[in-house]
């Protein structure tokens, strides 16, 4: 479904003189896909048997990437989206924008406790590091279902 950029009363915006409105349809995409993997991820980690360094590495080398995946286009969101929604959209949205901000914060928090985790347990892949990693992953996985949903 591609539809062409709606056109609106161009004077009233001198920040968009061409009224060309922003066409966010192609960011399903990469929402589906973190989606997908962090929902898939703690059973991921869970099967990675206690003690298969090998494996572990593995895992937290694709997990790292993943994370690294979400970071990059989230801080960008930070830095250059939200100031520019709160000086542009009407107030009965700023709530929403304040939501999306707080749950940016929150997955930042659950990032880089996971960076650690992942850390600790790529050095000592004991189960109880693998069960750790599990449990913050399904914490972050839910947040990031609620924030992209």
């Amino acid at each position: 479904m591609n539809e062409q950029p709606h056109r609106h009363n161009s004077s009233k915006n001198p920040l968009n003189p061409g009224g060309e409105l922003t066409d966010t349809g192609d960011m399903q995409i990469p929402h589906s896909i973190f989606r997908g993997e962090f929902r898939r991820t703690p059973d991921m980690v869970r099967n990675v048997a206690a003690g298969d360094a090998t494996r572990t590495a593995l895992v937290t080398e694709h997990l790292q990437f993943l994370l690294e995946a979400l970071t990059d286009p989230h801080t960008s969101e930070d830095e250059l989206l939200w100031p520019l929604l709160h000086e542009r959209v009407h107030a009965d949205v700023e709530p929403i924008i304040g939501v999306m901000e707080s749950q940016h914060a929150q997955l930042h928090q659950q990032i880089e406790i996971l960076n650690g985790q992942l850390a600790s347990w790529a050095t000592d892949p004991t189960g109880a590091h693998r069960d750790v990693v599990a449990d913050t992953w399904e914490s972050a996985s839910a947040l990031l279902e609620e924030h992209l949903g």
